[in-house]
């Protein structure tokens, strides 16, 4: 869900699954079709939004990375993917709570106080001001930027109908910078795991 360049399309096909990646945007899928060309990897693109997608099977494993927090209606987003998995499916959410400090004082204060030691170490915006200032104005109508994460999302999933659920921290900091590791060390990504 939310392929976006299809990082985890390519990973997935290459370990020899039949994998149908949605994005809602045209742009992202053109850059799946590239890097799944690239890769050799049969994969279907299909674009949709992901509340509008038309179900013609079900899955065994749903995967979302990076794409819960920007949707407008999660619940209802995590209502549909249980009931397009099989019996015994898993959803698999990769995400953090990015934007928590935009709404909550304790969070916001220690994200401050990050900023300056992530700049001190480095850390160079790969964003302008102007461009911070807008995707914090469209975060704001986001309902996941007002909760701590991941739970929510357990407490979200459960009474939904997922049977089991686990939650893994810590495993980004390989993934970062050390200068990004810094600026991420209060929103650390989290890897939801749950069983239909």
């Amino acid at each position: 869900m939310g392929t976006g360049p299809g990082y985890f399309s390519i990973l997935l096909s290459r370990l020899g699954h039949r994998v149908t990646a949605i994005d809602s945007s045209k742009e992202m899928l053109a850059k799946a079709r590239i890097n799944t060309e690239k890769h050799r990897c049969d994969v279907e693109l299909v674009l949709s939004d992901l509340l509008d997608f038309a179900l013609p099977e079900s899955y065994d494993i749903i995967i979302s990375r990076n794409v819960t927090w920007t949707l407008p209606d999660p619940i209802n987003a995590y209502k549909k993917w249980f009931s397009w998995l099989k019996c015994d499916g898993q959803v698999i959410i990769l995400d953090a709570n990015w934007n928590f400090h935009l709404t909550d004082p304790a969070a916001a204060t220690l994200q401050e106080a990050v900023n300056l030691e992530a700049a001190a170490a480095g850390y160079v915006p790969y964003r302008s001001e102007k461009e911070i200032g807008e995707g914090d104005r469209i975060t704001l109508t986001l309902p996941l930027s007002y909760v701590a994460r991941p739970d929510w999302d357990i407490a979200m999933l459960r009474p939904i109908g997922f049977k089991e659920t686990t939650v893994r921290q810590g495993f980004d900091e390989g993934l970062y910078t050390p200068a990004e590791q810094v600026l991420n060390k209060h929103r650390p990504m989290f890897a939801i795991t749950a069983f239909r």
